[in-house]
């Protein structure tokens, strides 16, 4: 895509004048990168012992270990003011968990790490914060405006050093330092404290390529300080250090803020977020007041363009939905804390951002895969699997104090860690609620058919910010389905992004989700060379939305394939029937002409699947003694296909499972009917029945 292209793409949709400032903020950008090059060149942007006294609010007489060491304002959260409570109270509670921090703390001192679905061991004495542990590859270390995302050697995934410069291990070391007080903990974080500052200058390798990981990595320097500052390792020379460290990372991010006036996503509001928690929590910087009303500001701006009326992420994947709303939570706990005021409607619109993940996660506290994943979190309490967001609705049962938060299946150490014992007594004194009932986030698209420990979501949203389509997938209608104890019908996840540019752009293709494709073609557009840009074609219109204690009953239609020849509506059906525990899928076709229709439907891991009389298939789970059949009901001219598939739960992540495709050729109007209900594993003839069943309560 050449440069005018880009800029074409930047201002469509745009006023003439915003079209004309989002211009001059491209040209900044790069004006901008190529200054600091040459300023580099000129000027060492190294922070001195001078710099640093200069940057700083406090007579040149201070002392400065003892008055960082001692002074109680500005306040963290509770839990970590009152660590030794803390944790006595996680280890009277959880045991297990406070083992399992030591051991990845051990681990951490051995400069093995655990992330993006495998673990990267460094085997020297220190760590080479540039390398790519997957290929054996070092990232260079030079200017950062001179390095880009991508290199020529196939398969590097920059999100490797990126992940592990992050530096939210920093708390795990913390948390096993103040368990066990013993020093080698706060020995490690110091000695990797020193390697990073020695081995990333300010602007200097890949690790300064990206503001939002400039500024996660701040949070995690902001936070470790309030876990090691009590260590008699915490010397003048590791204070000195990590003052320098945020001194540099706040100027970097205030310079290099990932704005646009078109679009803003979760990387402006990281940076934000990173400004945020410098200028709270390190005042004595003379910029920090600044850099703390400016981003306090700017976060309640973006909260109101980019959290929907329904309290979903407009970015349209569930798993950037928990990190968007990791980012307002943890500035805006802060907040409070320090008597900061935020009006009323952004704490309730934050309350509809958990009201939102209390709805789309399923019964075993799981989330769904829809769009992508890549594990990010703010801060990492606890060691969790990517899709296991349960750990956010105790926060919000304590901070909010209301019980419909709490169910049986959340995990509550991560609350204990910000809230304290206070906090931990709070959530306990809370009745424990039923599992939530089917709900709608239209904004979103989102629609939830449940009834206990039966569940889909169906996504009928568009791809989110603005048309941009950064990390959704082409997945209008596809659904997952859990069913009494586990996942049977999946979304894929998204794998990689980067690094393996082909199965990034399968992940996201039609084929891989529980939807229909049309004479081949994309519901919406896919560039292979544009890895985070989807097409806009797919206009979704929703026909009607019922639900009572019998069913529910979704009925939409979409207009992505009206670009074909012949264009085709693409309707879809989805009933719920709550007394028979089945699920009815109802497609139709309104157009004219011959077409290809292919029907996919994608299955969870771990499951056997079974072709029996030619079309139907049957789901097996062996472990739990659990079957589903997928029937279709409408069988001429169909033919059925067992396909290879594979699901990602995580970032990095791929495991192989399967799928079937239903082909028909045919021409339009079409259609076509697929029962999904639960069977005996040895006789199928309950089927038979229940879609006698069916047709007996259709017609009353």
């Amino acid at each position: 895509m050449d440069i005018f292209e880009k800029f074409r793409r930047k201002i469509n949709g745009l006023s003439n004048e915003e079209a004309s400032k989002e211009i001059l903020l491209a040209l900044k950008s790069r004006f901008n990168a190529q200054y600091h090059y040459t300023k580099n060149l000129l000027i060492n942007p190294e922070i001195t012992d001078a710099k640093l006294w200069q940057a700083l609010n406090l007579p040149k007489e201070t002392n400065l270990l003892n008055y960082f060491q001692t002074r109680s304002e500005p306040k963290i959260y509770s839990g970590l003011r009152k660590l030794k409570e803390t944790c006595q109270v996680f280890e009277d509670n959880f045991p297990e968990s406070k083992e399992a921090i030591i051991s990845q703390a051990n681990n951490i001192c051995e400069h093995k790490f655990f992330f993006l679905g495998k673990q990267h061991v460094y085997n020297n004495q220190e760590i080479d914060w540039h390398y790519d542990t997957n290929l054996n590859f070092h990232w260079p270390k030079i200017h950062y405006s001179k390095i880009s995302t991508t290199t020529d050697t196939p398969g590097t995934d920059i999100k490797i050093p990126w992940e592990l410069a992050r530096l939210q291990h920093f708390i795990t070391l913390g948390q096993a330092y103040h368990f066990t007080q013993d020093e080698k903990y706060a020995v490690e974080f110091r000695n990797q404290l020193f390697s990073f500052f020695n081995s990333n200058p300010p602007e200097v390798g890949v690790n300064w390529l990206c503001a939002m990981e400039v500024a996660l990595r701040a949070i995690s320097l902001s936070l470790s300080f309030y876990f090691f500052r009590s260590s008699k390792s915490f010397d003048l020379e590791t204070l000195m250090t990590l003052l320098k460290l945020l001194l540099s990372h706040g100027n970097f991010i205030e310079e290099n803020l990932e704005f646009s006036y078109r679009i803003t996503s979760n990387h402006y509001l990281s940076d934000l977020v990173g400004l945020f928690f410098i200028g709270l929590l390190f005042p004595e910087f003379k910029k920090s007041k600044g850099w703390l009303d400016f981003a306090l500001t700017e976060i309640l701006k973006e909260m109101d363009k980019q959290v929907y009326a329904d309290g979903a992420d407009w970015e349209a994947s569930i798993s950037y939905h928990a990190l968007v709303l990791e980012l307002f939570f943890y500035p805006f706990l802060l907040a409070k804390e320090n008597n900061l005021n935020i009006e009323n409607h952004y704490w309730q619109k934050l309350e509809k951002m958990f009201d939102f993940v209390n709805a789309y996660l399923k019964p075993d506290g799981k989330a769904p895969l829809i769009g992508d994943c890549d594990n990010g979190r703010v801060v990492i309490w606890q060691e969790r699997s990517a899709n296991n967001h349960a750990y956010l609705l105790p926060i919000a049962s304590t901070l909010f104090e209301q019980e419909r938060f709490k169910i049986s299946y959340q995990a509550v150490e991560e609350s204990l860690w910000i809230f304290g014992r206070l906090g931990y007594d709070t959530f306990e004194s809370l009745p424990i609620t039923d599992p939530p009932t089917s709900s709608t986030f239209p904004n979103a698209g989102i629609y939830l058919q449940r009834d206990k420990d039966l569940y889909m979501i169906i996504d009928c949203g568009e791809i989110g910010i603005n048309g941009q389509g950064s990390h959704a997938h082409n997945d209008v209608f596809s659904f997952e389905l859990f069913y009494r104890d586990r996942t049977f019908f999946v979304d894929p996840g998204s794998y990689v992004y980067t690094s393996d540019p082909k199965a990034r752009n399968l992940f996201r293709s039609t084929a891989f989700h529980n939807t229909v494709m049309i004479d081949n073609v994309e519901i919406n557009e896919i560039n292979p060379e544009q890895l985070f840009t989807l097409g806009n074609q797919a206009k979704v219109k929703i026909n009607n939305w019922v639900s009572n204690s019998d069913y529910d009953l979704l009925d939409a239609q979409h207009d992505g394939y009206l670009r074909l020849t012949n264009g085709i509506i693409h309707q879809r059906q989805i009933r719920f029937n709550k007394i028979l525990a089945c699920w009815l899928i109802t497609d139709l076709f309104q157009g004219e002409g011959q077409h290809l229709f292919s029907f996919f439907f994608n299955f969870d891991e771990h499951l056997a699947l079974e072709l029996v009389d030619k079309n139907k298939v049957i789901i097996v789970d062996e472990e739990n003694n659990l079957s589903l059949a997928l029937v279709p009901l409408d069988t001429t001219g169909l033919s059925a296909e067992i396909v290879e598939r594979y699901v990602s739960k995580g970032y990095g992540e791929r495991a192989k499972s399967w799928g079937i495709v239903y082909n028909l050729k045919a021409v339009a109007p079409q259609k076509r009917r697929f029962l999904i209900a639960p069977c005996g594993l040895e006789d199928l003839s309950s089927i038979d029945t229940l879609i006698e069943q069916l047709a007996d309560l259709e017609n009353s």
